[in-house]
């Protein structure tokens, strides 16, 4: 969820709330991750892209296709991101990632 007056998560960034799986339709793991991260959805709304975030605000990977439900991070240094999640619905959910190798 983007900012906004809903508290239910915890404040990851000023205004951007981390959810839990049942809010937000996807969970990841391993979390910290190494060189893969998979993650579980709610099977009603398909995940169709995947965004990942510095906490800089820059986009870092962008990706438009998800296959076996994971991504692959081999490229990324240690350090905290944000994986943004598109659904087939064109919603989308924020999830922190961090990564450490």
């Amino acid at each position: 969820m983007y900012g906004g007056s809903n508290n239910s998560g915890r404040n990851l960034v000023k205004g951007i709330y981390e959810q839990s799986v049942n809010e937000a339709g996807f969970e990841l793991f391993p979390n910290p991750a190494g060189d893969i991260v998979h993650f579980l959805f709610n099977q009603n709304q398909p995940v169709i892209s995947a965004r990942i975030i510095n906490l800089s605000g820059q986009t870092v990977f962008i990706a438009d296709e998800i296959k076996n439900n994971r991504l692959n991070l081999g490229f990324l240094n240690n350090g905290v991101y944000l994986l943004e999640i598109g659904f087939a619905n064109n919603k989308k959910a924020i999830q922190k990632l961090m990564v450490k190798k």
